[in-house]
Order: structure tokens, then sequence, then C-alpha cells
């Protein structure tokens, strides 16, 4: 992920695909200095693979440029967004910021915390699936899990608690507004 282009199926034949104990030493190698370990790096690319869901993902759709963007992106702070979709020309494809064609479906992975372990995967990532109609996804993510999350959080200042929930009903109610249009 050294830049926001995208990496994706094109090499399709087995002489570009490695097994995971290749595909883990050459992308730790790939990365030089990092702090994590070529087998922590190894199950930590397998977990970005394993949340990721997709209708039409099989696992012969990943290759050694999906496991080297996935440990660039592992390993770089500096990249807090990773999209995972199957687009219609270029096959699955990796990239680190909103695709400019629309699809369908993507899976989506944002760092919450800087560094990232095996242990902490879980919390140092907010992850999911996002599939069309979007407005709908977002209004059932948004009144399954933030809204119960925000309103059992008595740990805010009042003022700042009350400034937030008004702008997050105030949310909610454009996007129940929207999906009813």
């Amino acid at each position: 992920m050294e830049d926001p282009t995208t990496a994706t199926e094109s090499n399709t034949d087995n002489s570009t695909k490695m097994s995971n104990l290749g595909e883990t030493q050459e992308t730790a190698s790939a990365i030089g200095s990092s702090a994590i370990s070529a087998a922590e790096l190894s199950n930590l690319i397998q977990l970005v693979k394993d949340c990721t869901v997709l209708s039409d993902l099989t696992p012969e759709m990943w290759s050694i440029d999906h496991a080297n963007q996935i440990s660039t992106f592992l390993t770089n702070p500096s990249y807090q967004l990773l999209l995972v979709y199957i687009d219609q020309q270029s096959g699955l494809t990796l990239c680190n910021a909103v695709p400019s064609s629309p699809v369908n479906q993507f899976a989506y992975f944002i760092r919450h915390d800087r560094t990232v372990t095996v242990d902490n995967f879980h919390k140092a990532f907010q992850f999911g699936t996002v599939q069309g109609p979007h407005i709908d996804t977002l209004l059932r993510i948004m009144h399954a899990l933030y809204a119960p999350a925000f309103f059992s959080n008595s740990t805010w200042p009042d003022s700042l608690r009350n400034d937030f929930s008004s702008q997050l009903h105030r949310v909610m109610a454009h996007l129940t507004d929207a999906q009813h249009k």
C-alpha cells in the first residue's frame, strides 16, 4: 500500500501464488525492520482474510500481492483504512481509499490502535461488510452497535455527552428519513 493504487487478482496462475509459509517469508522480508515476527504477521494476514466476508469471495482469489498489501496495512500505522471488494473487471481488489466507481459490497478495516497484534486484533480494528442498499446497512449498524454503546457510556462529561447525543439523534433522523424516501 505504498500508494493509493489497488492490488488486484490479475495474476491468478499458481506461479504467482505461494503457500502460507512462502508468503510469510516474502512478506516479512518486504517490511524489513518491522517489530512483528514473520509468524505473527502470517497470523495477522490470515485474520484479515478470515474477517473479510464477501458473497463471491473464494480462497483462490487471494494472491501474494494481496498478502503484501495487507502486510503493509498492518505494519504501517499511517494507513487507517483497508477496503476489500470484488471488481467486475479486476477481480479481488484491496485499496486504502474509497473506490472511485460504485461497488455493491465491500469489507472494511479501520485502524484504531497503532500497534496491532494477534491478541489485540479485534480491539485494534473496526471491521465489517457493507452491502447495498448502503443507507439501510448504515442505519442498522447505527441502531445495533453505535447508539447502544454511546447511550450506555456514562464516562463522558455531561456537556459533551449532550452535544454528541443531539448530533447522533440528528444523524439517525436523517438516515431514517432517507431510508423511507
